[in-house]
């Protein structure tokens, strides 16, 4: 559990830059890039410093330099300057910001509320729907993985592309699974559809599993597919497949998670996998 304001406040840069087009791997990225402007000490600046947006611009700027086209990396981190540079000047970002801070201060955003919802899901479901109701540019999808960041909603799951395709595949036909993924009733019914997994594989497993970490494990395996999209070899990762590939290189899941989630290995991660199926 946070201890300061300031780590659940910081928990909510990464998932701000997270998009249709923006992996992973490229919001952490950016969140690295950009967080000495937007956390929390800074967070009144997007809105009250007339140069803010120009020392962001300039971060930006600076990066891409040392990122010319072609060079290694380049191929997922200027894309993601790209969308970085978008939010900022379209004032996105700033708005994000700004509706954060209000957000912070209307629902009295401390550890000791984080500690006093725990116990409850419909108290941490009820911060998910304020949060992204509330922040501008947010929405369902950031939200949980904002709670997640902190300890919370553990039998939550983000209704994005990966967990809503991964949950038709095994079977699951709610209409709402096809639905925009900001829509709140995709939230509640990819929720309690992950848990009915989670359930499944806790008996299977005999031991008790989230849908936190059941949602995780298949945002994994649709990740990795969808970096063999380009290879025409997605079809070919079977989960049976993804595991052998952990078993040749000695890794665990969370050692894999790490190196998809990080942009100055992903390109390699991908021919690796390329190579593998």
């Amino acid at each position: 559990m946070p201890v300061h304001t300031s780590e659940i406040w910081d928990a909510l840069i990464y998932p701000s830059f997270l998009g249709k087009e923006v992996r992973s791997a490229q919001a952490a990225y950016l969140s690295d890039l950009l967080m000495g402007h937007l956390d929390y000490t800074e967070r009144g600046a997007a809105t009250s410093d007339t140069k803010w947006g120009a020392t962001v611009q300039a971060d930006i700027d600076a990066e891409r330099r040392i990122v010319p086209a072609g060079s290694f990396g380049a191929r997922f981190k200027r894309p993601a300057l790209a969308s970085a540079e978008k939010l900022l000047r379209s004032g996105d970002l700033a708005n994000m910001v700004s509706t954060a801070d209000s957000f912070f201060r209307r629902h009295r955003i401390t550890p000791t509320l984080v500690a006093s919802i725990a116990p409850y899901r419909s108290r941490q479901m009820d911060l998910v729907t304020a949060a992204a109701t509330d922040i501008a540019h947010f929405g369902p999808v950031k939200a949980v993985l904002w709670l997640h960041d902190f300890g919370l909603g553990q039998d939550f799951a983000p209704p994005n592309l990966h967990i809503r395709h991964f949950l038709r595949e095994q079977g699951f036909s709610d209409a709402s699974l096809d639905d925009d993924a900001d829509g709140m009733h995709a939230l509640s019914v990819v929720c309690q559809r992950a848990r009915e997994v989670a359930s499944l594989v806790g008996r299977d497993v005999g031991r008790i599993v989230s849908a936190r970490l059941c949602q995780h494990a298949a945002w994994l395996w649709e990740t990795c597919r969808g970096l063999l999209a380009s290879h025409h070899k997605a079809s070919r990762l079977t989960v049976r497949r993804l595991l052998k590939f952990l078993d040749s290189r000695e890794w665990t899941p969370e050692t894999l998670a790490d190196e998809v989630g990080n942009i100055e290995r992903i390109e390699i991660i991908e021919q690796d996998l390329a190579s593998f199926v």
